[in-house]
């Protein structure tokens, strides 16, 4: 179970960092075996909310040249190591090179049967990317008027897995077909209330709950 830091993570992803064993590593695994060998970046290609949400992390944790960006190049300022071209890509690609590193959905990398590095949170603490670790960060993140999660990345939460990200649904509040509209609105009634809790941590997804589980409903509401 390696441990990483941000600092680790923007010292390999920008390349400084080259190989497994390096001390800084080694200081955050005293106990880890780690080959002598050189690290293996995989990023995605193309644009990609998975890239912006890391990006936007390292931006917050770690500033430098990091930053909120669709394209790997503008969030990383690197164009270090290899391209995928989506979740799926990076999972596969992961896999099958020796000594690699990517970032992906839990999702994706759970059914690839990669393993996930703990990462240190702003309270210290190694996490792992669990559901109820992810859960636990984001009840605690600020909600909008309109119903978008602000995420502070930087927050101090015991036990919660900072790197989250929530996927949006998109509607009209003034359907020009009624009968489309009430449909549109019992879907997403079903998504929130009954899909979500039932299957969403079998797929490695978490399930909205709290003060964001009750803004979502208020804004389907208005769905007409």
């Amino acid at each position: 179970n390696l441990r990483l830091t941000p600092a680790l993570l923007n010292g390999i992803f920008t390349g400084k960092i080259k190989n497994w064993n390096a001390a800084a590593i080694k200081a955050e695994n005293p106990a880890a075996a780690l080959p002598a060998k050189a690290i293996q970046i995989v990023y995605r290609s193309g644009t990609s909310g998975t890239t912006n949400n890391f990006g936007n992390f390292m931006a917050q944790n770690v500033g430098g040249k990091w930053k909120a960006a669709d394209a790997w190049a503008d969030a990383s300022g690197s164009t270090k190591g290899t391209g995928a071209t989506n979740n799926a890509g990076m999972v596969t690609t992961v896999k099958g090179l020796a000594n690699s590193i990517g970032y992906a959905d839990v999702a994706d990398a759970k059914a690839a049967k990669l393993p996930f590095a703990s990462l240190k949170n702003a309270m210290g603490q190694y996490v792992q990317p669990t559901a109820s670790a992810s859960s636990r960060f984001l009840a605690k993140q600020t909600i909008s008027s309109s119903g978008e999660l602000i995420i502070n990345h930087k927050s101090k939460i015991s036990g919660g897995y900072p790197v989250v990200l929530v996927s949006y649904g998109l509607a009209p509040t003034k359907a020009s077909n009624p009968t489309k509209a009430a449909a549109v609105k019992a879907y997403f009634t079903y998504l929130i209330n009954t899909c979500g809790p039932k299957e969403a941590a079998k797929g490695g997804y978490v399930a909205i709950s709290g003060a964001l589980k009750t803004k979502a409903l208020a804004l389907i509401a208005r769905i007409k």
